[in-house]
């Protein structure tokens, strides 16, 4: 799931996730290089996903194909990921992969284009 909208907004969605995500929990936010779980862990939280360095994108990736594949995932933005990834500012196919439900919250950098 990513949900998309101002920092306040996305911890409150989180905080009221809670009781609705499997265990065990790892939480994530990218200060400094972006720390991948070795062994299995049922849900990964990764808190300005936007944020995240191309590095960091391409590993998240391929660990969502190998040893996450099986970790559910929700991250937050405050930017439209949409736009980054339309803009070459994120990797377009992590964007789909993390878009599986997007939930926007608020306001953002730019309207959503109409499906």
């Amino acid at each position: 799931m990513l949900v998309e909208g101002p920092v306040a907004v996305t911890n409150e969605v989180l905080l009221l996730l809670q009781p609705h995500i499997r265990e065990p929990i790892l939480s994530n936010r990218p200060q400094g290089p972006l720390e991948l779980p070795s062994s299995e862990t049922r849900t990964l939280i990764l808190r300005d996903v936007g944020a995240l360095n191309g590095e960091d994108q391409r590993r998240l990736l391929e660990w969502l194909g190998g040893t996450g594949s099986h970790t559910q995932v929700l991250s937050t933005t405050e930017h439209s990921l949409f736009a980054r990834a339309s803009g070459g500012l994120f990797d377009i196919a992590l964007y789909y992969r993390l878009n599986v439900m997007l939930l926007h919250v608020g306001s953002i950098e730019s309207p959503r284009p109409a499906v």
